[in-house]
């Protein structure tokens, strides 16, 4: 269902709808309910696609998406509440992290972080320069942004650090859906407390959207993969 070019097509439909209701509509009950079924939609997919799976990582994944749905809810113009939403998408990443440590296996593979080192001190860097940026305008928020940024730096080098860990098309769409996760988090920060970015709706849902829904499916096909291949065995002994 996920991977179905019709539910893409739909999905797709609803980024682009959340979009134009943020811009334009900020207050209405459309972008309440479009913004409400972006969440609600992936987790469906979710669901029917790992039906005959009960494991940690998919209920892990699941309330990584549930969790991401509270903080839609939070972020809306008509709640607007930024701490709470904060706090939601913390868990979020938190969660994901997580689910990027249960690796299937790693034979004879050296992880991303130990071949490129230079991974750890360039996140170090783009994050120090965030805080520096936002701090002030954060003002008592500050230490709230500075452990949000550091647990999505971490949650990106975990995507990454997936490398040889699980299925090549699995690890491809999660380290991507990383990558636009922080791009998303990051121009929403840039524009609540630095300085205001043209057309930042777009940006910010278009690229959370995207984020989402990579990140998701690279989850649903390894756990799928695990189930997989742990059907033969099985049925070996």
């Amino acid at each position: 269902m996920i991977g179905s070019l019709w539910f893409r097509a739909y999905y797709l439909f609803l980024v682009i709808l959340v979009i134009t209701c943020q811009l334009y509509f900020p207050e209405s009950l459309a972008h309440t309910i479009s913004k409400s079924l972006l969440m609600s939609s992936l987790l469906l997919a979710l669901l029917v696609d790992t039906r005959s799976y009960s494991t940690i990582l998919k209920w892990s994944t699941v309330l990584a998406v549930l969790l991401s749905l509270a903080g839609d809810i939070l972020l809306l113009p008509t709640v607007d509440n930024f701490l709470f939403g904060l706090l939601s998408f913390l868990l979020v990443h938190v969660v994901y992290i997580f689910c990027f440590l249960r690796l299937d296996s790693r034979p004879l593979a050296v992880p991303f972080i130990r071949r490129h080192p230079w991974s750890i001190f360039l996140m170090i860097l783009f994050g120090g320069w965030m805080f520096l940026q936002l701090r002030n305008g954060a003002g008592e928020l500050a230490w709230a942004i500075l452990i949000y940024i550091i647990a999505i730096a971490v949650m990106t080098l975990t995507a990454f650090n997936r490398e040889a860990g699980v299925g090549k098309s699995s690890y491809r769409y999660v380290a991507w859906g990383a990558l636009f996760f922080v791009i998303s988090d990051s121009v929403l920060a840039w524009d609540r407390f630095a300085h205001s970015v043209d057309s930042s709706s777009l940006w910010i849902i278009g690229t959370y959207g995207i984020a989402q829904l990579l990140i998701v499916t690279g989850l649903v096909k390894q756990i799928q993969e695990r189930n997989q291949a742990a059907a033969p065995e099985a049925a070996i002994n």
